[in-house]
């Protein structure tokens, strides 16, 4: 298998841990494709966080991804865990 469009993704995550309770986070994603028909790029952006509180942790995310393939696009999303 081989890459048939030369262009690489790029990502990343960023991490703090101010305390030994809690972490946070921010995180990127890049990525442009260009096809024999048609071109696409997608850009991700995420910020999540964890809690610890006693017996109990408590998760956050949320994530927004935008898109471009023949129409620019754009999506949302989170997530609360505990």
């Amino acid at each position: 298998m081989t890459d048939n469009n030369g262009d690489k993704a790029f990502s990343t995550r960023i991490g703090f841990i101010p305390t030994a309770e809690s972490e946070y986070g921010f995180s990127y994603y890049n990525n442009q494709i260009k096809g024999s028909l048609n071109q696409a790029a997608m850009q991700m952006f995420g910020v999540d966080s964890l809690h610890k509180l006693g017996a109990f942790e408590i998760a956050t995310e949320f994530a927004l991804a935008k898109y471009e393939i023949d129409t620019p696009g754009q999506q949302d999303g989170y997530m609360v865990e505990v």
